[in-house]
């Protein structure tokens, strides 16, 4: 099973696969004189997640690197707490790419790659 297809890309499996779910609060948010919290929580459980690959090649880490690069895309992935598949519109966080190249050959490179993917 597929569990991360960006804008129709299928992606290769990731060796971490987490997530995250936020709060989104209005700027009336905030502590009053008696310290008590005022909450005024203007969306909740925002996806964010932190994604990544270990081991891969030079192709699979520019699959998924061009798949990230637009400023938002559709993704699909597989909901651990639902256990469905869904659609959220998303945006990659910043982004480390690391490769071991091996006997000085590039085209043999041993790549990683980590980001977050945060809904709009």
């Amino acid at each position: 099973m597929v569990l991360i297809n960006i804008n129709g890309v299928d992606l290769p499996t990731p060796t971490k696969y987490e997530f995250e779910f936020s709060d989104l609060d209005s700027e009336k948010t905030g502590r009053d004189l008696n310290y008590k919290m005022i909450r005024h929580r203007k969306r909740a459980n925002v996806y964010s997640f932190p994604l990544s690959w270990e081991n891969i090649g030079l192709d699979d880490l520019r699959l998924i690197f061009n798949a990230i690069s637009p400023p938002m895309f559709n993704v699909t992935f597989f909901d651990l707490v639902s256990g469905n598949r869904i659609t959220k519109r998303m945006y990659a966080g910043n982004r480390q790419v690391k490769a071991s190249v091996i006997k000085g050959d590039l085209s043999n490179a041993v790549c990683s790659i980590s980001f977050n993917l945060i809904e709009e």
